[in-house]
């Protein structure tokens, strides 16, 4: 799979990866892993060493990753809510969390008149509480029977064929979800 990338960081992360031999520290894979997300989980998977594959933060890494490449948004937030990262790792995944969430916020302003707080609940995997807190911050309104929040649309957006794929996906697996609930 030939991938580009236009990130300096990315492109310093791989040869150090790729030139530092044995003396690797596993702080960096899990760096790797956070820049590489979806596109290249598996190069990194399989170019950590052995030893470095029972670390449990590095699996969890790995874990939440899939979950994105899968479009399972309650599994990504319930994978990083219900793990304590150390300390070298908070601050990025607190930064990779607050970045997905914005970027599905976004995409429900530009896609969505009105959307129920129990869709923001399970597309986000996140409590009723919560899902009106992100509603206000947004400054959207809710509805007469307060059972649907309102998205404001963002003035200097506007839906790209990219962000219709995003929504469809994300509407798909959010009924194939409820699909499997309502058959098990």
């Amino acid at each position: 799979m030939a991938t580009s990338f236009t990130s300096n960081k990315m492109l310093m992360l791989q040869n150090r990866l790729l030139t530092s031999g044995d003396n690797v520290s596993i702080d960096l894979y899990k760096e790797i892993m956070i820049e590489y997300l979806l596109a290249m989980k598996t190069f990194v998977w399989e170019n950590l060493p052995p030893q470095f594959q029972v670390d449990i933060e590095f699996q969890q890494l790995y874990k939440i990753c899939g979950a994105l490449q899968n479009k399972n948004y309650s599994n990504f937030y319930a994978l990083i809510r219900d793990f304590q990262f150390s300390s070298t790792m908070s601050s990025s995944i607190e930064q990779l969390q607050e970045r997905v969430t914005l970027k599905n916020l976004q995409l429900i302003e530009n896609a969505y008149k009105s959307i129920s707080f129990d869709d923001i609940q399970s597309i986000f995997g996140i409590t009723s509480k919560v899902a009106r807190q992100f509603c206000e911050k947004r400054g959207w309104q809710k509805d007469s029977s307060d059972l649907f929040a309102l998205p404001c649309r963002s003035a200097v957006t506007v839906a790209s064929n990219s962000d219709i794929t995003k929504l469809v996906d994300m509407v798909c697996f959010s009924l194939k979800k409820i699909s499997l609930e309502v058959h098990c």
